[in-house]
């Protein structure tokens, strides 16, 4: 049994000694009130007032039994006190093991990328004489930090977390955690992915994204816009720093995090329109690269191409259709990389029949 697991129990058991006392605190006056009146004790009345008795001695014993187990002296006589110490054992308790989790999990990350997993290792054969009874709190919290960022789903907030990881960590650790590349040996589910093999579910997902695009073939297109060429650039007008995300930075850092998006991802989403720009060239990956988006709010090249084991040039040149077709967003991340998200545009298509 687990020191936090004793702690419950003993605090259980100063709970039920407490509503003993309670009952026999009433039978003690009704008892008064007998011998006030001179009158004989009730036979009921003195089996009660026994029974709480010998319950408050048994349960007075084994506390005193386990207590001395847990801290090797006597237990204060005061409930209140007990209570006091027992609260703040368990905030201890339960901090310490958060340490501990953090830093096992640490231990478990893996990269499949050599320079990542290399300064990995290093960073474990540091932890490897750790002391888990007596972790120093400053040693611990980054990796509490780091556990964080990687179970993270929330993109701004990852940006967050990931942004402070930056003093505690090298670079090929905090890209890893910031892109999802990095995975642990103790999910059966890498949390970069969150889904089974997208070999696996990919064809259902192309298939159901079909379904909804036949069924809404007749419907107008939201907007009378021609598509555009694949070809097209984007111009330096259009790079831009979202607001929204700046202020999680400090002012200095402020040019940190920038975005790209093309005009047309400003544009309404029509049916007939996305089924035309998806089933151009390379129907499967596009396919694959939204859905990336939609479960893992975004992807990185490098990401997905691990993930796929499929040549890079092929998500790119996928990527940069779906970005100039206004589906995708670009975040630029300096000194980080890049990784890509779902535009508005994008986002509509993944509502019912691509209504807004």
């Amino acid at each position: 049994m687990s020191k936090l697991e004793v702690i419950a129990e003993l605090q259980q058991m100063l709970q039920s000694m407490r509503t003993i006392a309670k009952n026999l605190d009433k039978g003690i006056v009704c008892l008064k009130e007998v011998l006030d009146a001179e009158a004989f004790i009730p036979t009921v009345l003195s089996n009660e007032i026994r029974d709480c008795l010998d319950q408050i001695n048994k349960k007075q014993v084994e506390f005193n039994e386990k207590y001395q187990k847990l801290n090797n002296h006597k237990p204060s006589e005061k409930y209140i006190v007990l209570e006091s110490e027992f609260e703040e054992s368990r905030r201890i308790l339960e901090e310490n093991n958060k340490q501990i989790s953090a830093i096992k999990f640490f231990l478990s990350i893996h990269s499949k990328d050599e320079a990542a997993e290399c300064v990995l290792q290093k960073r474990k054969e540091k932890l490897a004489g750790l002391d888990f009874d007596n972790i120093d709190t400053k040693i611990a919290e980054p990796y509490i930090l780091l556990q964080e960022a990687y179970s993270e789903e929330d993109i701004k907030k990852k940006f967050s977390l990931v942004y402070r990881l930056a003093a505690h960590f090298e670079e090929e650790i905090v890209t890893g955690i910031q892109f999802s590349t990095l995975f642990s040996r103790d999910e059966t589910i890498s949390v970069s992915s969150g889904v089974p093999n997208e070999k696996e579910t990919v064809g259902q997902d192309q298939q159901e994204f079909y379904s909804d695009t036949e069924k809404g073939e007749n419907e107008d297109v939201a907007t009378n816009g021609d598509v555009e060429d694949d070809s097209q650039k984007l111009s330096a007008d259009e790079l831009l720093t979202d607001k929204k995300l700046e202020d999680l930075y400090t002012k200095e850092s402020n040019h940190i995090l920038a975005v790209q998006e093309t005009e047309k991802s400003k544009k309404g989403f029509g049916v007939k329109e996305f089924k035309s720009d998806i089933t151009k060239q390379y129907s499967k990956e596009k396919i694959a690269c939204l859905v990336e988006a939609v479960r893992n709010g975004g992807y990185t090249i490098e990401g997905i191409t691990i993930k796929k084991n499929v040549d890079a040039k092929i998500y790119e040149n996928v990527t940069e259709k779906l970005l100039q077709a206004g589906y995708l967003k670009k975040y630029i991340v300096k000194n980080l990389g890049e990784f890509f998200s779902l535009s508005t545009r994008g986002e509509n298509a993944f509502k019912v029949h691509g209504k807004s």
